[in-house]
């Protein structure tokens, strides 16, 4: 069992610069206990087990440019206007009207995650979902994502690499202009391959596909043909490859 402290969006480096992957642990962890599950030249796996402290929380400040000046959310009617959005829409339009609805709610009344959370019994309302819901809105100020690119969940990984949302939103624009529809499985085999600075090869894509059976569309994955999901990666990584630098 180890200790680990000083994480960022769960992953730190080691003093020999090894990335360190906590996996299965809170976004918001600062120390936590895991267990080493993989050691790499490049990369340290290791499996949350317990969060001993918390990466305090700052609250969005109302001069956020991103704040929806123009409506003024009263908290009687934010589980109202919640619901009425996961009715009235779904996948990253849900996620971006709740993103605008918190957003603007936590910085005009001052307000955690976690106490917008507790005020809202409703499914997909976690502090950590509401997170994830505030950074799709970050990633698209002016609600500009373009059809079926990527569906949310693709979305939330592709974000794993590229934390900071103009940075996100920049891989984004250039999966779009490619054409190719990336799914979770492609986009999660790619994005391991970012986390663990691997090289994006045939071979290497590959390996990452068959290492996460549980999002492949396939009952068996290992031995099938993959050269259609392999080329959508390496597609878009060639795309991005140059916009963004990690």
């Amino acid at each position: 069992m180890l200790t680990i402290g000083g994480l960022r969006d769960s992953q730190t480096r080691l003093v020999d610069g090894r990335r360190l992957i906590i996996e299965g642990g809170e976004e918001d962890a600062l120390v936590v206990n895991c267990r080493v599950s993989s050691v790499g030249t490049q990369t340290v796996r290791c499996e949350h087990q317990t969060t001993l402290e918390k990466r305090p929380e700052t609250v969005a400040e109302p001069a956020d440019p991103r704040v929806d000046t123009q409506t003024d959310p009263s908290l009687e009617g934010l589980e109202k206007s919640a619901r009425t959005i996961k009715s009235d829409y779904s996948g990253v339009e849900q996620k971006w009207e709740w993103g605008r609805l918190f957003r603007t709610t936590r910085a005009q009344h001052g307000l955690s995650r976690a106490e917008i959370a507790a005020k809202l019994p409703i499914d997909g309302t976690s502090k950590n979902q509401i997170q994830r819901a505030e950074r799709v809105y970050d990633m698209f100020p002016n609600r500009d994502f373009e059809g079926p690119v990527l569906s949310f969940s693709a979305i939330a990984e592709l974000q794993r690499a590229f934390p900071q949302p103009e940075d996100a939103r920049a891989v984004y624009d250039c999966i779009a202009a490619t054409g190719v529809e990336l799914s979770v499985w492609e986009t999660r085999a790619w994005v391991e391959l970012l986390l663990d600075d691997v090289s994006v090869t045939r071979e290497t894509v590959q390996q990452s596909l068959e290492e996460h059976p549980s999002l492949s569309p396939y009952d068996h994955t290992r031995g099938r043909k993959l050269d259609t999901h392999i080329q959508h990666i390496l597609t878009v990584h060639a795309a991005s490859h140059s916009t963004v630098t990690r």
